[in-house]
């Protein structure tokens, strides 16, 4: 009987440790509302005041985010370059972003990226880190 009950015990420790385990995600921690409020907010930040941006939406799959832009327009060569270098001041960007969401979520974001379409939904550029 004892055997019995240790063997009982110790299975039940055992699902409770693997429940434990359970890995924290922003996905999981970031609620629909908040993640639409922070769409909206995007929307008023870049698109209303850019004719040149026809959408902006921001996506979180697991511990990655996603910033997505889209151009109502086809860009010249001239603005694509641009829209390349802004990417060595995006890589500090998403540093610090990291740093806010951690505080505020207390999850460390694995990796943000920055991702720009043309007009026909190619990619024209993405910074990563």
């Amino acid at each position: 009987m004892r055997k019995k009950l240790t063997a009982i015990f110790f299975a039940l420790l055992c699902v409770f440790m693997l429940a434990g385990c359970k890995k924290k995600t922003l996905e999981a921690k970031i609620k629909k509302e908040d993640l639409q409020k922070l769409n909206d907010q995007a929307y008023e930040l870049y698109v209303k005041p850019n004719p040149l941006i026809r959408d902006y939406h921001v996506e979180v799959e697991g511990n990655t985010i996603y910033y997505k832009a889209y151009f109502a327009a086809k860009l010249s060569d001239a603005q694509v370059l641009e829209i390349k270098a802004s990417g060595i001041d995006l890589v500090n960007t998403i540093f610090q972003v990291k740093d806010g969401i951690e505080k505020t979520c207390g999850v460390r974001p694995e990796t943000i990226s920055y991702i720009f379409y043309d007009v026909d939904g190619n990619v024209i550029h993405e910074v990563s880190a």
